[in-house]
């Protein structure tokens, strides 16, 4: 609920409440009178601190006649503007005279002693009004004060902007001295443009009517036509859908008159059905504020460009509309969705069961347009093959478009202003959806190293690397095993870097063969770090039973390979294929060798008697790495300094 709503209730609420309140005090100080109970006389006057004079002065004189005779109640009455508190009978009673300053303004208490006790009594003019005493009441109850307060403030500007159309945001602008966007000018222009179009309510109803009888021959219904595609045998058929939507028509419903909007939106419909019969489209839904259409492929061969010229006139409708009404601070505009390819006839309005229901579900696209930008388009790779240009061009994540049998990459691409043909703003990209126009990618990046486009390279493994690809054909690793061999043959090591961190989105144990992890291995070689990390990454996602580190491993520098084991090692735990490797290592003659087996005995103890000590206790192969080490020549001083870290690494793991 919001805080408008709130404060109204708030203030209807305390309105209606606040008198019952009173009346309820009164009647209970009157019946404690009328019972004659002389102990509550002091909560009487208590309660009478937060009444008005007048049921004051009443209730003292009625009290004053209940006890007229007993002589022990004092009776209020005002003399001149002074408040005063006396006993029926001065003889026999102690009268007390208390007095206050008329500028001590509504609420006095004074003190007085009736038969021995002393009683405080409320004193106060009869001609305050009932805000003085509501503003009293609310005196010590800050937070009701304030809601009070912001519910007139607000009241007020909901009144102001019903009338002026004025916001918070226009108020402040007209206090700066300038002139609000929706103030009373819009209204006039508003009223002004509105007469000229309506002047003539016969003619216009006539023209409307017209207008809608050319609309409903224009557009012919896309579910009459499914209809008859399904009789004439069709069970899917190639389609480009398009929506087109009213952008900001919350906004306008606040801006514009309602006569006007609904001449605005009448006239999008009625002038877009032209559009609908020039490029072969058929209309699937009408209503609100968008239209939704398709051209089918077996009657246009070129359905996504006459998709896109319907859409383009759908911009063109509200860019006349603007010049007619000649309000250009409205920034009338539509925002567009469209998409292709195969339908169900059966399952989408072809039955009974679906029979009036839309075609095509484009509206989810709506959502992921910027409806900041001036105009917009969403275009799936059918419509961006068709089109030259250029343009900015924003990929996503593969979608599952609902309705469509297979999934869709979808682009954004951003028309350029002022209404001109969105085809000459496009850009030719070529946009991947199957497994076949992967390996086309990956045949393209080839040609890019080849020809040192690097460009037109990072472009397309970025657009790869953003891709969820969950299986890839023989083609897409045929062609990856090329460019491999492609990178490694040339010297540019950027590029190298690039295919070496593509492996890890295509490869799978399914997917990989024994060539491309020799090439991989190979690559482990390089003086390029990012080409050996890339790497090294890319191997740790595939099983070691794959991989052969000794046999591509330098005798000079074959630490690489260790590190690389290693890695393996904490993914999967120590198996007979590692030890083979690492026992492999000791019993070279290359002291190199063994420094590396026994680097990599050292790491893979040490870290297994971190991460779960009882591993080594049950794995026979820590046995078999024991055996190796002893038979290595310990008094080698290369290998000296990895024997101790190495035994205090046993003795740890022992101990734990």
């Amino acid at each position: 609920m919001g805080l408008l709503k709130k404060t109204y209730i708030f203030l209807i609420a305390f309105f209606i409440g606040y008198p019952i309140l009173y009346v309820v005090q009164y009647w209970r100080m009157k019946t404690l009178v009328d019972h004659r109970d002389e102990a509550r006389i002091e909560a009487i006057a208590q309660m009478l601190d937060h009444s008005s004079d007048q049921k004051a002065d009443d209730l003292f004189q009625n009290m004053f006649d209940t006890y007229r005779q007993t002589e022990t109640i004092a009776y209020y009455t005002i003399r001149d503007g002074k408040g005063q508190l006396i006993y029926p009978s001065s003889e026999n009673a102690l009268i007390k005279e208390s007095k206050y300053d008329p500028k001590d303004l509504y609420q006095t208490k004074r003190s007085i002693r009736v038969q021995g006790q002393d009683y405080i009594v409320f004193f106060g003019k009869d001609d305050v009004p009932f805000q003085t005493l509501l503003l009293q009441v609310l005196k010590d109850q800050k937070e009701v004060l304030i809601i009070f307060v912001l519910g007139i403030i607000l009241l007020i500007q909901q009144v102001a902007s019903y009338f002026l159309n004025f916001d918070v945001k226009n108020i402040i602008q007209w206090f700066k001295g300038r002139s609000p966007a929706g103030s009373s000018e819009i209204i006039s222009k508003d009223a002004l443009r509105l007469k000229e179009y309506i002047h003539g309510v016969e003619q216009k109803r006539q023209l409307a009517e017209q207008l809608a009888q050319e609309y409903r021959a224009n557009s012919y219904s896309g579910l009459n036509w499914a209809h008859e595609q399904i009789q004439a045998g069709a069970k899917s058929v190639e389609i480009t859908a398009a929506r087109v939507d009213i952008n900001g028509y919350t906004v306008l419903k606040q801006k514009i008159s309602a006569e006007l909007l609904q001449y605005i939106v009448q006239t999008f419909f009625n002038r877009g059905g032209e559009y609908l019969a020039r490029y072969g489209a058929y209309k699937e839904n009408a209503a609100g504020d968008e239209i939704s259409f398709f051209v089918p492929k077996n009657e246009t061969p070129d359905a996504e460009l006459m998709a896109l010229h319907a859409v383009r006139g759908m911009f063109e409708i509200f860019q006349d509309l603007g010049h007619e009404l000649t309000l250009p601070e409205l920034k009338l505009t539509v925002k567009a969705a469209l998409d292709a390819g195969s339908v169900e006839l059966e399952k989408l309005g072809g039955n009974s069961e679906t029979e009036g229901q839309p075609l095509i579900n484009t509206a989810r696209f709506l959502t992921t347009i910027d409806e900041k930008q001036f105009s917009m388009l969403t275009l799936p790779s059918e419509a961006m093959s068709k089109f030259d240009g250029h343009a900015s061009t924003q990929f996503e994540n593969v979608v599952k478009v609902k309705n469509y049998d297979e999934p869709f990459h979808l682009a954004y691409i951003r028309s350029i202003k002022g209404y001109q043909n969105p085809v000459d703003s496009l850009t030719r990209l070529k946009y991947f959806r199957t497994d076949h126009d992967l390996a086309a990618m990956l045949r393209e990046m080839s040609n890019a190293v080849l020809n040192d486009q690097n460009h037109v390279f990072h472009q397309l493994r970025a657009h790869i690397s953003s891709l969820k690809i969950h299986r890839v054909s023989h083609a897409v690793v045929e062609q990856y095993r090329n460019l491999l061999k492609i990178g490694m043959k040339s010297e540019n090591m950027q590029a190298l870097s690039g295919i070496t961190l593509l492996a890890k989105n295509l490869l799978t144990m399914e997917s990989v063969d024994g060539e491309i992890v020799s090439l991989l291995q190979q690559c482990l070689k390089s003086l390029n770090k990012r080409v050996v990390s890339n790497t090294r990454e890319a191997l740790q996602s595939l099983k070691p039973e794959v991989i052969d580190l000794p046999a591509f491993v330098r005798n000079d520098d074959n630490r690489v390979a260790a590190d690389a084991l290693i890695d393996l090692v904490k993914i999967e735990g120590l198996t007979d294929d590692h030890v083979k490797r690492i026992m492999g290592w000791f019993s070279s003659n290359s002291s190199a060798f063994q420094l590396s087996g026994l680097y990599a005995a050292y790491k893979i103890y040490n870290y297994w008697a971190e991460a779960r000590p009882e591993y080594i206790q049950l794995n026979p192969n820590f046995k078999l790495m024991d055996q190796g080490i002893r038979k290595l020549d310990h008094t080698n001083p290369n290998l000296q300094k990895w024997l101790g870290l190495y035994e205090v690494a046993q003795k740890h793991a022992k101990a734990a």
